[in-house]
């Protein structure tokens, strides 16, 4: 709509914006939103959890919005603000990144007969609980003025940040999937066999995408970790998580291809909870971000 407007409505919208920006605040009616409910591909059955909310924002505001996202990107790209696996949001980031880490591992894992679990989590409409006081601590010390609203042109990025925290804490454990490889050197002779080769290894627990978070670790004890540590965060910012709808994709040492069994289930203790899971069958798949994995 805004590209139809003539210039001297250009002109205004851009000297509001302006106005907006050196001023610190927004329009009240900016602050309004109409929520619009589109059923979900499943019998309504008078229940508004059948249902998909969607906010519908002023124009102007999303440009607003829009503008400040691309400055926000910008420098936390630059200044590498973020440091959790978490592949949106910022530009060039997409779903090949962490859908290539993911095939890498399982292929690492099947080369060197390695254990690996990988638990793909649930999150509840992950944007409407986000608790704002929260929000605000992880953004300290950016000054969030309104909530975040499902629909919003900048809510990727705020999810980022709300969620980096958890993803750092666990990195800093050192707990995950450990992925070794031959260290490059240019000054080794590769017809030398005197040569010691060195290995570079890099530990990685988590692969997230917006909410759709992929947890990796070489044995159970290892993922139990991970997730009482999740499990804390989630009690602490009031972040509803599917538990008993969590997959897991388990790779077991093999020792004998051709007898290949599907898995029994496992008692899994998640966070203050115990869940009874049955891992994905070594003849069947796993969908990770539309894409299909097996072991």
């Amino acid at each position: 709509m805004l590209k139809h407007l003539n210039i001297i409505n250009q002109s205004i919208l851009h000297a509001f914006i302006c106005v907006c920006i050196d001023l610190g605040i927004i329009p009240d009616a900016w602050k309004k939103a109409t929520v619009y409910l589109i059923p979900k591909p499943k019998p309504f059955f008078v229940s508004l959890t059948n249902t998909r909310p969607i906010t519908l924002l002023e124009t102007p505001r999303k440009a607003f919005i829009s503008l400040l996202n691309k400055r926000l990107n910008a420098m936390i790209k630059q200044y590498n603000v973020l440091r959790g696996h978490q592949f949106v949001a910022l530009p060039g980031n997409s779903t090949f990144e962490p859908l290539r880490i993911i095939n890498k591992i399982l292929q690492d894992a099947n080369k060197s007969n390695n254990e690996l679990w990988l638990l793909s989590q649930d999150l509840g409409k992950a944007y409407d609980r986000v608790n704002i006081f929260m929000l605000e601590k992880a953004m300290n010390p950016y000054e969030v003025i309104i909530g975040i609203d499902q629909g919003e042109v900048i809510l990727p990025l705020l999810w980022c940040i709300y969620y980096d925290p958890l993803l750092c804490e666990v990195e800093s454990r050192k707990l995950g999937y450990t992925i070794s490889a031959p260290s490059i050197s240019l000054n080794n002779n590769p017809c030398d066999d005197s040569n010691q080769v060195e290995e570079d290894s890099l530990t990685i627990s988590s692969i997230a995408f917006i909410d759709d978070t992929q947890w990796l670790a070489p044995d159970k004890s290892n993922l139990e970790s991970i997730l009482k540590i999740a499990d804390s965060f989630y009690r602490l910012t009031d972040i509803q998580v599917n538990k008993e709808k969590s997959s897991l994709l388990l790779r077991k040492k093999r020792f004998d291809k051709s007898k290949l069994r599907p898995h029994n289930p496992i008692q899994l203790d998640f966070g203050f909870d115990t869940i009874t899971i049955t891992p994905t069958s070594p003849f069947e798949s796993t969908r990770i971000l539309g894409v299909y994995f097996d072991e």
